[in-house]
């Protein structure tokens, strides 16, 4: 490559192929809550506040390990 006229000193990166990425399936929880306040002098705040929780969703099948949970469901291979 550095041989190509004008590309000068050139470096070259190598990428493997990697395995496949594999999207779990998650159970997701969220909460919004919004507060507003007027004070006795006509000025207002509002705050707000919100939350989310995220758990995998897991299988259970005959492989399950002695702890009694399965394995992650998978939603999906990229």
């Amino acid at each position: 490559l550095s041989q190509i006229e004008g590309a000068g000193e050139v470096k070259v990166m190598i990428t493997l192929k990697s395995s496949a990425e594999k999207v779990l399936d998650k159970d997701t929880e969220s909460d919004q809550e919004t507060v507003t306040e007027e004070d006795s002098q006509g000025g207002i705040r509002q705050s707000s506040k919100t939350s989310k929780k995220e758990n995998t969703v897991y299988r259970t099948d005959s492989e399950s390990n002695s702890q009694g949970s399965g394995s992650p469901y998978v939603s999906k291979e990229l």
